[in-house]
């Protein structure tokens, strides 16, 4: 089963709004598969390890980057966050906030940092529609339906 958080119009409006000296896009492939979900915080840990390289680069305040490392290594440190994912994970960090969906797309791994958030895949995956099965059963009798497009 995907655990899945599809942001809002108004959560996507208000990433899209938000302006700043550090944000922090992180986009990582993930699996519902609990016992194979290592690989994923690992690939989070070595895409935070390039943003705070970006950030330094940048020559941002330090007390600007350690917020934003100390969020991220808590959410890599909460084992029950990691117990249930989806295909793909993004994560949204500011010195003062941190957000994150469980996408059911598949994404490509990615860091980036600016005064705003990278939002563009996000906006992607949120507007894929879902498809369902649905199966009809009756006393001797199976019958598949053709697929519906959830809203």
């Amino acid at each position: 089963m995907l655990h899945v958080d599809i942001p809002t119009p108004s959560q996507l409006q208000k990433l899209m709004s938000a302006r700043g000296e550090a944000h922090v896009s992180f986009y990582l492939r993930t699996t519902p598969e609990t016992q194979n979900i290592g690989q994923a915080r690992t690939e989070l840990g070595n895409l935070l390890k390039t943003a705070v390289a970006q950030l330094e680069a940048a020559d941002t305040p330090k007390r600007t980057i350690w917020p934003i490392e100390e969020q991220v290594g808590d959410l890599l440190d909460d084992d029950e966050f990691w117990r249930f994912q989806a295909n793909s994970l993004a994560v949204f960090v500011t010195p003062g906030s941190l957000r994150s969906f469980r996408l059911p797309t598949r994404l490509t791994d990615m860091v980036q940092v600016a005064d705003r958030f990278h939002v563009k895949p996000l906006l992607r995956a949120a507007s894929v529609g879902a498809h369902a099965f649905v199966l009809a059963l009756a006393e001797n009798e199976v019958r598949p339906s053709r697929p519906a497009r959830c809203a």
